[in-house]
This record gives structure tokens, sequence and C-alpha cells, in this order.
């Protein structure tokens, strides 16, 4: 089921999923003493991202990560993911059909991984971070850092038909693929009561030519939300999640780690 035109763009993923994980929960709580919802404000969302953190340079890299899929089709086209055909300039992209469903198909012939220098300088009694020259830069110097690894990232939000089966998403939404059974877990902040978690094995391919110390982390997730307004903000949703840490050179698929909650936020739906 093709999803609207996206709202969101693209961001870095270094705290994101925490930070996301966070707000969540106080959107999810902020209402919840307050009556009276306001129909105009009830909204269905839908978001994805992909983040992909590379400590080393790439070559003939050919990635591919899940995209979810409802009813075995693509619930994200190209022109929503890669609106110019590419991810930061870095990965030509597409969407490419898989023995495990649609995927999003990141190719480049060389990525390229420079070390990039900062300092962090004080101004109106607050840090700020700026981007200095390697010749200016002082491994001594504690206000000084180095950072060598390049990150490339996609954050796609758009509408989804309200209300989103939030509480038994699996069958009914958009989910990742899985390549086993969800197994049910315990689940770990920040989740109401109320929520479920599972785990499973999930698809990734990744190709490419690396030094043998080189690593790459990924993630994606993908969620389904409800929002309304009843003298606050508040609402449930639930996550879908594929995260994997590979190192040195990678020659096709692997098996990442799933994770899936449900159920979490506030219930009914109004």
């Amino acid at each position: 089921m093709p999803l609207a035109t996206p709202t969101g763009t693209m961001r870095t993923p270094a705290t994101r999923i925490l930070a996301l994980g966070l707000l969540v929960l106080l959107v999810l709580t902020a209402g919840c003493a307050f009556p009276g919802v306001q129909p105009e404000s009830r909204a269905g969302v839908y978001d994805y991202t992909f983040g992909l953190d590379a400590h080393g340079g790439l070559s003939n890299a050919t990635i591919r990560v899940p995209l979810p899929a409802d009813g075995g089709e693509s619930a994200l086209n190209a022109s929503v993911l890669a609106p110019n055909g590419t991810v930061d300039g870095a990965f030509e992209a597409g969407v490419v059909e898989t023995e495990y469903g649609p995927m999003l198909e990141l190719r480049a012939e060389e990525f390229v991984v420079e070390p990039r220098y900062f300092a962090t300088v004080e101004e109106e009694g607050m840090g700020r971070r700026v981007e200095i020259s390697e010749a200016e830069y002082d491994p001594d110097d504690p206000t000084h850092s180095k950072v060598e690894f390049r990150s490339v990232d996609v954050l796609v939000t758009v509408e989804a038909p309200y209300p989103v089966d939030t509480e038994t998403p699996v069958g009914d939404e958009p989910l990742l693929p899985a390549a086993s059974d969800r197994v049910a877990t315990a689940c770990e902040f920040p989740t109401t009561d109320d929520a479920a978690c599972f785990d499973y094995d999930a698809p990734l391919y990744l190709s490419y030519d690396a030094a043998e110390g080189t690593r790459v982390d990924t993630i994606v997730t993908f969620e389904g939300r409800n929002e309304w307004f009843a003298g606050g903000w508040t609402g449930n949703g639930y996550r879908d999640a594929v995260d994997y840490r590979a190192t040195g050179p990678q020659s096709g698929w692997v098996t990442a780690g799933g994770h899936l909650v449900v159920g979490n936020g506030n219930y009914p739906s109004p």
C-alpha cells in the first residue's frame, strides 16, 4: 500500500533512536489525565528511519536494508526514500525485490571515509563544536576531537490511515521482514505497562570490500502511531527495529537482530 508524500527529511543517526524513544514516551503520557478529545487532532503517522555509520572506507558496495511491507508490497517507494536517486549523495539508491521482500538497495563504487577534526568553542556561556583543519588539530587539547567515521541516513514521515492498528499490527499493518518467528520477550524502557515485545531474526544484505578492522553499523526502524489532543498530546504506537554490526569485508546475506514493540501507549484510540 503506497503511502503519502513525505513530511520529514534526512537527519543524523548518532543519538536519534534513544531521543525518539524518550520523546515518544513523553508524548504518550502527556494527555493521560485530560478528557475531551479534539476530533480534528486525530492522526495516523508512519515513520521510517535508516542509518549507517562506516568506520572506514568501502568499495564495490551493495547494501540492501529492510523496507516495511504490506501484503508483500513495499509501503514506501524510491521517490519517497531517495527523491534524487541517491542517499546523502553517497550511494545510488532504489527499491529492489528480494527473496525476503522489497528492500532499499544502496550502491557505491567507492565510499570514502576521511578523518574530520573539531574544536569546542564557548559562545555566550555555551559550548559549540566547529570544524577545524588537520593542521589546527591538537590531540592533547581536551577541547579538540577527531571523527573517523561517516554517517548516511534517511528519515521519512508520512501520513497513515487513522486509526493505525498498533496493538495487533502483524497482518494488518506494514512491518519489516522477518526471517524467523517473532518470539515474545521482556519489554524495556521506554514502554508502557501493557506493551508486548518480540525478538526475531531479520535479513540484511552487505557486500563490499573493506579493511579487516572496518566496522559498519546499520539500523532500520519503522513506527506506526496514532496521535490526538485531549488537553495535551497523547497517543499509542508500534515500533519495529533491525540492527547489525559488521566488521571487515562482507559478501552477502547476514542475520540481523529484529525487535518489535506493540501496544505501547494510551488505549483505546478515540
